[in-house]
């Protein structure tokens, strides 16, 4: 498979940081409660069979302990 890859003029980059800036001031943030809402919804699945078990592992430990440390705010 073979990409390609352009460059995109600075002021097309421009809009689309200002775009970006714009959706996440408007998201605003969401509350320790409706974090742990969000998670607690979150469907259960199986990681990749490719996924090495130890990353697996750290990355569900680094969003449970991210998620709990939000939830004590």
């Amino acid at each position: 498979m073979t990409y390609t890859v352009t460059p995109m003029p600075e002021e097309t980059v421009q809009q689309q940081r200002e775009a970006f800036a714009a959706l996440l001031e408007n998201l605003g943030q969401a509350s320790p409660a409706e974090v742990a809402q969000a998670l607690a919804k979150r469907e259960k699945v199986t990681p990749e069979p490719d996924l090495d078990p130890e990353v697996a592992a750290r990355l569900q430990r680094r969003v449970s302990e991210s998620a709990s440390r939000r939830i004590g705010e």
